[in-house]
């Protein structure tokens, strides 16, 4: 009973010194690789100002992994630089939407050069954040010819991949761009969920909790950060934001 006891007690220490994993995410750059100088009258956004607001986030020390959930840019010219730049920032994974499948064959070889992993079509990574095994998953541009004529065909198609994760993931990230997440799809899910989507959640105030999923509100032109920290023993989430705005210092663009 005492060694019981004792095991007991250790294992609760062990919990509480779990230390917590950060899931840093932006979505729907569009283009904006400089800050929107007119938004408000305001200087927001725009990649310098990026740099700095995810070096002061990674100086905290606290395990972090960053990713985007896509639509990057509609011009062709930007691949190359947006790629690079985001490889520069620490983008361990990122997704992709609507937006992304024109330029698809160059976003894919641009992205390839890099480190970041580059999920498409249900395609999915396991990574060990913290004391976690994140499982990510892309939504962005699953079928999209085929979703508005045959739902029920996609939709089983991309519970069967999700399902799948979740079997070798302590938690999962969806980036949603397609926007299939629905009430109806999340809510018998039992592994801890994450959804970054598109702009459709741009409007969310605050996430939107069903079940075990969590629905992250998305910010235009990627002028935010969306920080959900993970605590590693509970899966909570707690979830906050910083504006990437001109109280945060222009860093120097990279040079490639």
């Amino acid at each position: 009973m005492k060694k019981a006891f004792i095991l007991l007690l250790t294992l609760m220490a062990a919990a509480s010194m779990a230390a917590p994993v950060r899931i840093v995410y932006t979505n729907d750059t569009l283009g904006h690789i400089d800050d929107c100088g007119t938004c408000s009258g305001k200087a927001i956004g725009g990649f310098p100002r990026r740099i700095t607001a995810i070096n002061n986030l990674r100086a905290e020390k606290i395990p972090m992994i960053l990713v985007d959930s896509g639509n990057y840019t509609d011009d062709k010219e930007q691949i190359d630089l947006i790629a690079k730049t985001m490889n520069y920032m620490g983008y361990d994974i990122c997704g992709t939407g609507e937006r992304d499948v024109p330029n698809m064959p160059e976003l894919k070889a641009a992205f390839g050069a890099t480190k970041i992993k580059l999920l498409t079509d249900l395609s999915s990574e396991v990574r060990k954040v913290g004391d976690l095994k994140i499982g990510f998953i892309s939504f962005g541009t699953v079928a999209l010819k085929d979703y508005d004529r045959d739902v029920d065909s996609v939709q089983y198609k991309v519970k069967r991949a999700f399902d799948a994760l979740t079997k070798k993931s302590d938690f999962v990230v969806i980036l949603d761009q397609t926007n299939i997440v629905t009430e109806k799809f999340i809510i018998g899910v039992k592994t801890p969920t994450l959804v970054i989507s598109g702009l459709s959640k741009c409007m969310y105030l605050k996430p939107r909790k069903i079940g075990a999923a969590t629905i992250v509100p998305t910010y235009i032109r990627a002028n935010q950060l969306g920080v959900a920290e993970i605590d590693s023993a509970t899966r909570e989430i707690t979830w906050s934001h910083i504006v990437i705005n001109d109280t945060i210092d222009a860093a120097e663009m990279p040079t490639f």
